[in-house]
């Protein structure tokens, strides 16, 4: 049979998995990173893509582009306050869409979230068929289960780009079903709730999963397309602009350079404080002859994502009161994205459903590896559960299969 890959377009990471005889894994590879990071570099002459061009944001951050998935299918006004935190220029295009501008000085190149897009998914599709050793033409995409259609579209547009045929989209969420659905031991014989509660790098989605015997039903889905780690990172970001000021009244961070310099270092911060009470950070703005360090500790982190966290259970409520369930008929919660990692995240996490969350599969991976699972299924291989989708925003009807 002709292979159907799965790709996890992320906002902040991608990859790709396929069922092996071993069982689903991620494959492709970006030198020593299991995933590739959603990140392009323009050379002048071509695009980096991944860790490679993630490593020149902060030399070449007028032409580095990230956080592509935040713009596919959005008007400028609708990206207002995302815009303000970007190094690189967005601007108006036709209807109302949007295109990135790269290079200091005309002629200046302009390319559409669509075109960026794809060539990240060249990139994943690169990796797989070198892993794989055959050409890939069909893959089985992952959306924001709050995608609409506008977002879909540009979606498959970007897969058309890249030489990509979609065989289906899939909810996140729904992907996380698939690949628990095969790993979990559970009695068939009772129906069972599941909440897949998935807070990536830049978007944010709460389902709620019935499940009867072999048969997956989202019955209820909410999110924001505006709300991840990203927002995280800006917090922190912000933090540090305030501390700098103190001492620096006069500095200005405007500039891409000074804006990535910010970035990376919060990144830095949020990642250590996953696993350190506190952490010291250094910023040098070069350009700048200024320098500036100091301590970060995690009750301050807490304290700056907590409001942020607080959105993402309202949206739990919301989907609880759509899906007509109390807490208590929820078996199982299962996370989903790298920002699920956080420490602070599963507390709350736990503390709102009653019961530890459910991370067997890497976050990181398990979305990916849904989607492959479905397109080994759709391929034509070994199938022996169903599933039912729902389609947010009144896009369509339940769909099987």
């Amino acid at each position: 049979m002709k292979r159907i890959i799965g790709i996890d377009l992320g906002t902040t990471n991608s990859l790709s998995a396929t069922v092996f005889d071993e069982g689903p894994e991620v494959i492709g590879t970006d030198g020593d990173f299991s995933v590739t990071p959603s990140v392009l570099s323009w050379t002048g002459s071509g695009w980096l893509v991944g860790q490679e061009a993630r490593e020149r944001r902060i030399t070449n951050p007028e032409n580095t582009v990230y956080s592509i998935k935040r713009l596919m299918g959005r008007s400028l006004d609708e990206l207002s306050e995302t815009i303000q935190d970007l190094p690189y220029q967005i601007f108006e295009a036709q209807r109302q869409l949007v295109k990135v501008r790269i290079g200091e000085s005309k002629p200046y190149k302009e390319f559409t979230p669509q075109e960026l897009s794809a060539e990240i998914l060249k990139k994943v599709k690169q990796r797989a068929e070198e892993a794989l050793g055959e050409s890939v033409e069909k893959a089985v995409i992952t959306v924001p289960a709050y995608f609409d259609d506008a977002q879909r579209q540009a979606t498959r547009d970007a897969c058309r780009i890249a030489g990509l045929e979609v065989a289906r989209f899939i909810n996140e969420p729904t992907a996380a079903a698939i690949a628990y659905g095969l790993d979990e031991k559970r009695d068939l014989q009772k129906d069972g709730h599941v909440a897949v509660y998935d807070l990536g790098g830049g978007t944010f989605d709460i389902s709620i999963l019935k499940l009867s015997g072999k048969i997956f039903k989202v019955v209820a889905t909410h999110g924001n397309t505006q709300l991840g780690g990203d927002d995280f990172d800006q917090a922190v970001v912000e933090t540090l602009k305030d501390r700098i000021h103190q001492e620096h009244p006069e500095a200005e961070f405007d500039d891409p350079e000074s804006k990535q310099i910010l970035k990376k270092t919060a990144e830095l911060i949020k990642k250590k404080l996953s696993l350190s009470p506190e952490t010291d950070y250094s910023l040098d703005f070069s350009k700048k002859s200024m320098s500036f360090s100091g301590v970060f500790k995690l009750e301050e982190f807490e304290s700056l994502i907590a409001p942020m966290i607080e959105q993402t259970l309202e949206s739990c409520r919301h989907v609880l009161r759509e899906a007509k369930l109390s807490v208590k008929k929820i078996d199982e919660v299962v996370l989903v994205g790298g920002s699920t990692v956080i420490p602070s995240v599963r507390k709350q996490i736990e503390s709102f459903f009653g019961r530890p969350p459910h991370v067997a599969i890497d976050p990181y991976k398990v979305v990916a590896i849904g989607a492959g699972i479905q397109g080994h299924l759709l391929a034509g291989g070994r199938r022996d559960f169903l599933l039912l989708d729902v389609i947010p925003l009144a896009l369509g009807i339940e769909t099987l299969g």
